[in-house]
């Protein structure tokens, strides 16, 4: 098994099996954000398209560390 990094050295929770399947393992924490609303409301406001190609279902905003990087990080 191995873990995931990007290109900025962030460690994705992504592992690759014996079958180069990657297997994502999410991580539930209770109370993580203390404004969530906010939060929720913040990523309603933003812009978003459909992929000109077909290539993801439903609509993406621009990556967020493009949109507001200090909430990012």
């Amino acid at each position: 098994m191995m873990e995931m990094t990007n290109k900025g050295g962030y460690v994705h929770n992504a592992i690759f099996d014996d079958k180069s399947l990657i297997k994502f393992n999410p991580t539930c924490v209770d109370n993580f954000f203390s404004e969530p609303d906010k939060i929720r409301s913040f990523a309603l406001s933003l812009k978003k398209k459909k992929d000109k190609n077909g290539s993801w279902p439903g609509v993406r905003s621009k990556p967020l560390y493009q949109i507001d990087n200090t909430f990012y990080k």
